[in-house]
């Protein structure tokens, strides 16, 4: 497992901590990390819901734009854009809830269409629960 995501379990639900420090851009390693957390949680039958957070006061500044320096041609453009939409398309069809909890601290214009989250955008507490879809998972803050 990448040092990009964190993958703790907590009351059945698996945390998954995104930490690319200073604001967690979304780098072509952040991407992978996520893909293999999820799969993990998915996989393991110890969880029920997947719950992913932002490392830091920001949850995804966004995609790493140092990324743009690497792509030279129009064809490695598209498909880097149809591998970003495979993993969102993965993220939606999970199979257990993934909430993506955002702080109220954070700015981010548009996180289920960042995140691929498949149940609603949740926010935290400061009481540790993170509300989504009619449900409240309580997980414990470090």
């Amino acid at each position: 497992m990448s040092d990009f995501v964190r993958y703790d379990i907590t009351e059945r639900v698996a945390v998954l901590t995104i930490d690319n420090p200073p604001v967690n851009a979304l780098a072509p390693g952040v991407w992978d990390a996520i893909d293999e957390a999820v799969a993990r949680g998915v996989a393991d039958p110890a969880v029920d819901a997947l719950v992913l957070i932002g490392a830091g006061p920001t949850f995804i500044a966004g995609a790493d734009i140092n990324i743009f320096k690497t792509l030279k041609t129009r064809q490695q453009s598209l498909e880097r854009s149809g591998r970003t939409h495979a993993l969102l398309r993965r993220l939606g069809d999970v199979g257990k809830p993934l909430v993506a909890a955002i702080s109220p601290r954070t700015t981010c214009p548009a996180p289920t269409r960042t995140t691929g989250a498949s149940a609603a955008t949740a926010t935290s507490s400061s009481a540790g629960e993170v509300t989504a879809s009619s449900r409240v998972i309580r997980i414990a803050h470090a």
